[in-house]
């Protein structure tokens, strides 16, 4: 799709990556973000990464100080928002990163998922947070926010030397780690 195609020279630009073997890896499906620092981006939602469909598995990468910043609604995902798609988190650095709505709620300051799977495997989840400005409206999930239709898996991999599952010091009105409002839950 022409999305794909925008952020494959995005990512090219940035990181120096070939872009016909971006391309082509996006062409066969397979979307893999591996050993990459998202640092320092805002948006109005998914403030580094927004997934809407498909797959994504991150692997090794940073994403710090990132940060979705709505005057108008409500407020997904600091860092990742996934929307009716499939996320593995492998391993990664998930810190600093904000949700902000002035007038709606702000729901995972790290990562929000809406009718989608989130699988985390190893990854430090720290100093991330959902706020509003709005007295009347609530925040949710100050690392992870999960509603609708989702199913949220948190499993520490079985390899020798795989990263810890932490989270640490994340701030919401509800769930300062995890808010979670699907029936489908698995952490183990």
């Amino acid at each position: 799709s022409s999305v794909l195609i925008v952020m494959s020279i995005i990512l090219a630009i940035l990181y120096k990556i070939n872009f016909s073997e971006l391309l082509d890896a996006f062409a066969d499906g397979i979307k893999k973000i591996d050993n990459v620092v998202f640092e320092n981006n805002i948006a109005t939602q998914g403030g580094a990464i927004y997934v809407e469909s498909g797959s994504l598995t991150i692997d090794g990468a940073i994403l710090s100080n990132n940060k979705v910043n709505s005057a108008s609604d409500n407020a997904y995902g600091g860092a990742i928002a996934v929307t009716s798609a499939i996320v593995e988190i492998i391993s990664g650095d998930i810190s600093d990163n904000a949700v902000i709505s002035a007038v709606g709620t702000a729901s995972g300051g790290a990562i929000s998922a809406i009718n989608s799977n989130v699988e985390i495997v190893g990854a430090t989840f720290k100093n991330n947070i959902a706020q509003t400005s709005n007295a009347e409206k609530l925040t949710y999930g100050g690392a992870i926010f999960v509603d609708l239709k989702s199913l949220l898996t948190i499993e520490k991999s079985n390899i020798e030397g795989a990263q810890e599952i932490e989270f640490s010091n994340n701030t919401a009105n509800y769930g300062g780690a995890i808010y979670y409002s699907s029936t489908n839950h698995q952490l183990e």
